[in-house]
């Protein structure tokens, strides 16, 4: 029995391994899906930074180290904030979309994250909440919206036959 387990397992980890190589394969071969895919990924690592900077500044730069509670409250605050701007963009993309195409409000919406990220060193300096706040709505809506066109892209863009792998890489 144990060696059914492992043979079993071995044999499941194939199974993922080679859809996964599938979904890379059918990514290479249609440009527009893997852009987006790009796209979105450099969007979540960039996030990520940002937010363990942003609690980082509010732990030991905005707060004194000795007073967690206040620096956890403004962190969750702030998450707030880049929650509503996700909400707000997951509303207006796709209308937006229709009007004027996914690569421009693409462009749009990482090209205000910019902006973003200058009000983000300013507040950082200034020690400056409501500016952090800013950034934080502006890093939370070109998350949605570049997320939103990214799937919009794939579903369009790659067949139905290899969509699951692609959205299984892509979620990954």
């Amino acid at each position: 029995p144990t060696h059914q387990i492992k043979h079993s397992t071995i044999d499941s980890l194939r199974g993922v391994t080679g859809d996964l190589v599938s979904g890379v394969r059918t990514l290479v071969s249609h440009g527009d899906a893997a852009r987006a895919v790009t796209l979105v990924a450099i969007n979540r690592i960039s996030f990520g930074v940002v937010t363990a900077g942003a609690l980082l500044l509010l732990r030991n730069t905005f707060h004194q180290s000795t007073n967690a509670n206040a620096a956890l409250a403004d962190f969750a605050i702030l998450s707030g904030f880049a929650a509503t701007a996700a909400l707000i963009a997951a509303i207006v993309t796709p209308g937006v979309t229709r009007r004027i195409g996914i690569p421009r409000w693409s462009g749009i919406a990482v090209g205000q994250a910019s902006v973003g990220m200058v009000v983000f060193a300013f507040a950082a300096t200034q020690q400056n909440f409501p500016l952090l706040l800013v950034a934080g709505f502006s890093l939370g809506f070109a998350g949605q919206s570049v997320k939103v066109c990214s799937d919009t892209v794939i579903q369009r863009r790659i067949p139905d036959e290899s969509l699951g792998r692609v959205f299984s890489l892509f979620d990954m």
